[in-house]
């Protein structure tokens, strides 16, 4: 079977807010995260993946991190691991820098997609990697 590629409906920062979700960036180096402000003029058309971020904290030492940020799109509130079975985790690992959206619902509008479809990265142009959560096992 062939699936045919379609792209991600959602490619700028705008289309994001407008979803009512965030974008928390995490920095590599310094191991901190924090939102990032979607709403201004500066980001609103710009397209979220391969967007570059660096970390302007402030180290013990007086000197500024600089370290890469990684983004990832998600909802306001996390729901708990227990909680969030059949939604989905999007991932785009080929972009420079990789990003992922958390607690999809795969089942709604704009991440439901037709059989024989799958989303492709709005920076690569390549296939999204998708994993759907499963419900916990009881451990005995």
């Amino acid at each position: 079977m062939v699936l045919r590629l379609v792209p991600l409906p959602v490619s700028t920062f705008g289309e994001i807010a407008a979803l009512g979700l965030e974008v928390h960036v995490w920095c590599q180096r310094c191991k901190q995260g924090r939102p990032v402000p979607i709403n201004s003029p500066a980001l609103y058309g710009r397209i979220f993946a391969g967007s570059p971020f660096r970390c302007m904290r402030t180290l013990w030492d007086g000197s500024i991190c600089n370290g890469a940020g990684y983004p990832t799109i998600r909802p306001a509130t996390l729901l708990p691991t227990d909680q969030d079975a059949g939604m989905a985790d999007l991932y785009c690992d080929r972009c420079v820098p990789p990003w992922r959206a958390l607690q999809i619902d795969p089942k709604r509008e704009p991440w439901r997609v037709p059989p024989g479809q799958v989303l492709t990265c709005p920076g690569c142009r390549q296939r999204l990697q998708v994993r759907v959560r499963q419900a916990t096992r009881p451990q005995f």
